[in-house]
């Protein structure tokens, strides 16, 4: 990855850099499409900008993830739903630093669906308490029954 910074390679030239810089004794009939380390390809083939953009992720990620924990102590369903979409996209993140789990359609609809719920609660303040279904299905003040 340095040798290709500011700029990186260009996103989806890794066969292409891995051919140049593979070892002899790797030499054979298959290839490697893709790094077993998805965080040092994105830094290999994007560059700097790849690199701002996952600082970027992570942050909000951890910001996120602290607001779901701190909410997580009052019950709130939505908060503890956030938080499970949070461990498993850690465990996630940390599986990309030995393989590609995101690169396949199931992981990824999985990753989308955890994202999906970190974000859920934003726009539930006053709904989903324990035990309380309901409030997913409302759209807002007017139509939730327990509210007067």
């Amino acid at each position: 990855a340095p040798e290709y910074l500011p700029f990186g390679a260009g996103i989806g030239s890794f066969v292409d850099v891995f051919k140049v810089h593979e070892l002899d004794e790797m030499l054979g009939q298959s290839y490697w499409n893709h790094a077993h380390n998805d965080w040092l390809e994105w830094a290999m083939e994007g560059g700097v900008p790849a690199i701002a953009l996952m600082v970027i992720a992570m942050a909000g990620w951890g910001t996120r993830a602290l607001a779901l924990a701190r909410n997580s102590q009052r019950g709130r369903i939505d908060s503890l739903l956030g938080l499970a979409g949070a461990f498993i996209l850690f465990f996630l993140g940390v599986w990309s630093l030995v393989d590609y789990p995101l690169r396949t359609p199931a992981l990824a609809s999985l990753a989308a669906l955890c994202a999906s719920w970190m974000a859920l609660p934003s726009g539930m303040q006053g709904h989903g308490r324990r035990g309380d279904t309901g409030g997913f299905a409302s759209t807002g003040p007017a139509l939730d029954p327990t509210r007067r």
